[in-house]
C-alpha cells in the first residue's frame, strides 16, 4: 500500500490579491486557487514547510477575516497552505467567497487530483 492517500479536492481557480501576515509584517499576495481546506499563494518571499501565517480573506462586502494557515508546500515564490481553523464560521465565509467567484465570469471550477501524505 502506498504511503500517500489520494484525495479529490475542488479548487476555485482565482487570480486575486489578498494579504497575509508573517512575523508582524502584512504583505500583499496573489491567491491562485482556493478551497475549503487551503489555498495556493504567489508570494514575494520564501517560506519553509511548517511555517504558520495568517491570511486575510475578503468577501464581496469588504468584510475581512483573518485565518491561520500552515505552509504545506513551498517553491521559490509559491506556497500551498492548509487552513488551521476549522470552524463553521470560517467554512461559511470561504463558501461565500467561492460562490461569489464561481458565479462570476472570469473564474471557473476545476477538479484537481492531489496527493497528500
Amino acid at each position: 500500500m502506498s504511503k500517500y492517500k489520494r484525495k479529490y479536492c475542488r479548487f476555485l481557480l482565482v487570480d486575486c490579491v489578498f494579504r497575509y501576515k508573517y512575523t508582524h509584517k502584512i504583505v500583499n499576495c496573489q491567491i491562485l486557487d482556493l478551497s475549503h481546506g487551503g489555498a495556493l499563494l504567489k508570494i514575494p518571499q520564501v517560506f519553509i514547510k511548517g511555517d504558520v501565517i495568517t491570511i486575510f480573506l475578503k468577501d464581496n462586502f469588504g468584510v475581512e477575516m483573518p485565518i491561520k494557515a500552515e505552509v504545506k508546500y513551498s517553491t521559490f515564490n509559491k506556497i500551498g497552505i492548509k487552513f488551521l481553523e476549522d470552524s463553521l464560521l470560517v467554512s461559511d465565509f470561504i463558501s461565500d467567497i467561492i460562490k461569489n467567484y464561481k458565479d462570476s465570469d472570469f473564474s471557473r471550477i476545476m477538479r484537481h487530483e492531489k496527493l497528500y501524505k
